[in-house]
């Protein structure tokens, strides 16, 4: 369990894995209409903020007769709606975030929810992304991931260089490798064995794992 999740308004979390993390973490960020999907998922949510300029009104009216903190924004602003659910996570304090409905129709916006959590994975903050049918971490120095013989595994540099990475229990196999941010080196690896590991000295790794039986991979 999460101590917070970010429930975005992008696809509809559905999945078993999804729901849970909604429903378990400790504080529940729903950007605008993200809190929709957390009322699906079967958790009010504790915040509600942005533009609201795709909430239902009878959703957020309900999510206010609820107790849920409204945080409302001017739809011109400087900030997208996951930036600022993400300055209110760090305001209120998390060592492990979950972020879900963050893959949309908007290359842009899914680009920005990606990139805008690297500074918090280098400052140690343990972080998961999830979609339907895939989740993915952000890799400091090590990760051991948990799945099956078969699992599709890729792995994308998130700074310029990520130095010296090292894979074993996987199909192919890396030491001691720089991997470039603008070179597709790592994708669609097979993990060979239960666990793959995952070692590099320094930058950030997004690693996604596509698991034939979607179960969690924890820190």
């Amino acid at each position: 369990m999460a101590d917070c999740v970010i429930v975005l308004g992008g696809d509809s979390p559905k999945s078993v894995l999804t729901q849970q993390a909604i429903k378990e973490a400790g504080l529940c960020l729903a950007a605008d209409s993200g809190a929709l999907y957390a009322i699906e998922a079967g958790r009010m949510p504790d915040v509600v903020l942005g533009d609201m300029d795709s909430l239902a009104p009878e959703v957020l009216a309900k999510c206010q007769k609820s107790g849920s903190e409204i945080l409302r924004y001017p739809v011109a602003k400087d900030w997208p709606d996951g930036f600022l659910a993400l300055k209110e996570a760090k305001k209120r304090g998390f060592e492990s975030l979950d972020v879900v409905a963050l893959f949309g129709n908007r290359i842009d916006f899914v680009l920005a929810n990606i990139l805008m959590l690297v500074p918090l994975a280098l400052e140690g903050k343990k972080i998961r992304l999830l979609g339907e049918g895939w989740q993915a971490f952000y890799c400091i120095n090590e990760f051991v991931i948990c799945g099956d013989p078969g699992d599709v595994v890729s792995l994308l540099a998130l700074t310029p260089k990520v130095g010296e990475v090292c894979l074993s229990g996987f199909e192919y196999s890396l030491e001691d490798y720089d991997l470039s941010m603008y070179e597709p080196r790592a994708l669609s690896n097979v993990l060979r064995e239960p666990q793959g590991f995952i070692r590099h000295s320094g930058g950030c790794l997004l690693v996604v794992h596509y698991p034939r039986v979607l179960v969690e991979t924890k820190y």
